[in-house]
């Protein structure tokens, strides 16, 4: 993810992960509290912050700073949508310190959803290996015709990152129509277009499913909404082997 000065240590995911910095602002919180940015500074602490972000940003990054950090135990951090749960992320302090008692440290999950942020309220709950948990949340405001999809399989709730087991038989995406429209759903693998169907729709909450009977097979998919023949939002998944 991004450059620390001190100690780098990361989760290869692509929508969230994780990471410890040693280096400090000037001015810190008074008491432990989430910081929402856009960027990280170098060092790993946050940038500018924010109150609230706009749906189709490329991240969010959720802070909090720590004093006297433990070297043992297992930090997690849970994001949540309009309070479903949508990722959870849990890592063993030791990998992320490498053995070393680390202090005055910053701690950050980022959240980098295919396609950009989706609207909605936002909330990031750090739970502390010393049983603590800091929570925080963020307004993501609604822009354009069509709100960023969130993919999951029937039945089940919403993946961020989206990532699905080869061979699973269909996926559905979720998403807010703001506008009545012929709405074109094109599902792109890699750059060949996979699927697609045209329906009329009124503005409102929708739900397409996706079928593929003799399964997903694995690799990079982008879903493009097409409405009245603009495309006005886009949204991604990965199909990977078990």
């Amino acid at each position: 993810m991004k450059a620390l000065a001190a100690v780098v240590l990361a989760l290869a995911l692509a929508g969230c992960s994780v990471n410890v910095g040693r280096d400090a602002p000037a001015a810190l919180p008074g008491d432990e509290r989430i910081v929402f940015s856009r960027t990280l500074v170098p060092g790993g602490a946050p940038g500018p912050a924010v109150a609230q972000a706009n749906e189709g940003e490329p991240a969010l990054y959720g802070s909090v700073f720590l004093r006297n950090w433990p070297a043992s135990g297992t930090v997690t951090g849970t994001w949540s949508l309009d309070g479903e749960s949508v990722s959870e992320l849990r890592q063993d302090v030791q990998e992320l310190t490498q053995g070393r008692r680390l202090r005055d440290t910053w701690l950050y999950f980022s959240l980098r959803p295919v396609g950009g942020l989706p609207a909605g309220a936002w909330t990031l709950e750090i739970a502390l290996p010393d049983g603590r948990g800091v929570p925080g949340t963020i307004e993501v405001l609604p822009l354009g015709a069509a709100s960023v999809p969130l993919f999951h399989e029937p039945g089940q709730g919403p993946k961020v990152p989206a990532v699905f087991r080869e061979g699973v038989a269909e996926l559905a995406a979720r998403f807010e129509l703001r506008r009545d429209g012929e709405l074109r759903v094109e599902l792109h693998r890699g750059s060949a277009l996979h699927w697609n169907a045209t329906l009329a729709l009124t503005a409102g909450p929708q739900e397409v499913r996706i079928p593929q009977p003799a399964g997903f097979l694995a690799g990079s998919y982008t879903l493009a909404l097409v409405l009245d023949g603009e495309t006005v939002r886009t949204g991604g998944f990965r199909v990977e082997v078990p």
